[in-house]
Parts: structure tokens; sequence; C-alpha cells
């Protein structure tokens, strides 16, 4: 007998696609419940703070779209298509989310985020049709199937396993966002108040180590930037020094375009990755001719 079943999203507890509050009612907007919407921070597994908040009032409005903790969010619309969370508090969403309220008896939640973030291409490619903007609406989101664990404790150890993992990765995340902090600082310090060591302007040694500008290092107006830059130094642009290249879109709603094995690369491919080993999309040859 198989450990695992197919299962239709919509089976695996209550699916709730949000709402936005009306803006003639500002009483309905405040401080204690999240609003979500895919706008928001999906990066990591749980959100923990949104740009907008509803009050008491505007929660009570919105009371069959209310989410309880751990609710496994998908954004449903446009490039961030297929962006997963979980919330770790009361929270509404808004209508480009569907929400879904794992039934815990039978499902683990963090299970089924995973299960989720990992068919990441199957939301993405259920959406494609003949709309300019990518769209999966509550029908066609619960349709979706996916094949999981049958078993509540083997989904439950899954999960444990892989929360772990992300909690390592957040760690590292927030140090690499310090390293991003300390190279802006110094980009600035170098290339715009152009303090960088004297011997990378004049390729000369220095033994000191003295920043340039401010040991009496030699500036020039540059007419062109309309600013001082150190003498020996000019201005250009990208196209010194490399090709530029834009890019093509088959047609979506052209099967014979795609689902061949030709990457093709969308803002959304290379989001905080430095190299883009896969694609969510794949063309072909007469994809390529037609773009």
């Amino acid at each position: 007998m198989s450990e695992f079943i197919n299962i239709e999203i919509g089976d695996l507890g209550l699916t709730i696609t949000g709402k936005t509050p009306s803006s003639k009612f500002p009483q309905d907007f405040g401080k204690k419940y999240m609003f979500i919407t895919p706008s928001d921070d999906f990066d990591n597994k749980t959100i923990f703070q949104t740009n907008r908040y509803l009050s008491e009032i505007g929660l009570k409005k919105l009371k069959n779209k209310i989410l309880p903790s751990k609710s496994v969010l998908v954004s449903c619309i446009g490039s961030a298509m297929g962006k997963i969370t979980m919330n770790n508090s009361t929270a509404i969403t808004n209508q480009q989310i569907n929400s879904i309220v794992v039934n815990s008896e039978y499902y683990d939640a963090d299970y089924i985020y995973y299960q989720l973030k990992n068919n990441y291409k199957l939301l993405r490619t259920a959406a494609l049709g003949s709309t300019a903007l990518p769209m999966l609406n509550k029908t066609e989101f619960d349709r979706l199937k996916l094949t999981i664990h049958k078993n509540l404790q083997t989904q439950k150890q899954i999960a444990k396993v892989l929360s772990d993992l992300d909690a390592k990765i957040e760690v590292n995340n927030k140090i690499n966002q310090e390293l991003e902090s300390m190279a802006k600082t110094l980009y600035d310090y170098w290339f715009v108040q152009f303090d960088l060591p004297f011997d990378f302007v004049q390729n000369k040694p220095d033994i000191n180590g003295q920043p340039y500008k401010s040991s009496g290092g030699k500036m020039v107006y540059n007419e062109e930037l309309k600013r001082e830059i150190p003498e020996g130094w000019n201005c250009g642009t990208i196209l010194d020094c490399a090709d530029l290249f834009g890019g093509g879109t088959p047609k979506k709603e052209i099967n014979a375009y795609w689902n061949g094995k030709i990457p093709f690369f969308t803002p959304t491919d290379i989001e905080n990755n430095v190299f883009c080993l896969e694609t969510i999309l794949y063309t072909n040859k007469l994809g390529i001719s037609k773009r």
C-alpha cells in the first residue's frame, strides 16, 4: 500500500480568499491585526509584520476572512504568483491571496507549507492563460493536486527537519544582510566620498593606507558628472565594457511555444539569487523564433 496520496488543495482544510477593507472607513485600519498583501515580505517561512494593520472594528467586519495563526498563505496574482508564507498571529489578507486553514486532524500545516513551496512551478504554470496578468482564483486553486504523505506523524517529522534548516538559513540571511550593509558603507566611503586607499587610485604602494581625498589626493572637476573625481579617472556607461541585450516573451496562450528544454528567465527566477540554476518556465526553438 502506498504511503502517499494525491489530494486537491481544497480538501486540505478551509480555503479563504481575502478582502480589502474600504478606504471610506479609516477606522477599519489600526495597529492590532496584520493586513497581508503580496507586497509584504513573503521571503521567509513566517511573516511577522506588514505594511498595514487592521483595528478590532476592521477585523469584525471581515469575520468570515479571519485567518488563525499558522495558516498557509499563497499569493495568486502577477509577479508574486506562487509566493508562500505563514502567519504567526490572527490576520486578514487582501483578495489576491488564497489561504489554507489546514485541517490539523489529518494534515500538518508546516508540511503543507513545504509541499506548496516545493510545487512553486505548479502554481505558476496553472495561472498561465490568455490574460497578460497571471491570476489563480479560488476555484482553480482548490482543484490543484498535491502528492503528500498520508501519515500525520510522518508529515510532522519531515516538517521538523525542514523547519530547523529554515531557522539556520534565516540566521545566515541576517548575517548576509549585515555584510551587505557593511559593503554599501564601504562603497559609499570609497566611490562616493573617494576616500579609498591611495594606492588604489594612483597604483602606488601606500604603507599607511591613507584615504585618498581626505589625505590630499588630487581631485579634478568632471564636466559630465558635475563634480570632482580623482585625477586620472573618467566616466562612462555599461556599454563601454559589456554588450546589452533585451528579452522577449513568446505568447503564453500558445502551448506549442512552451514546456521545452530552453530556460526562460524572468525577474522572479533571479530574485535573491546570485546564480540561477533553473527557471520556472521553459521554452523551445519555436518559442524563441516567435518571441
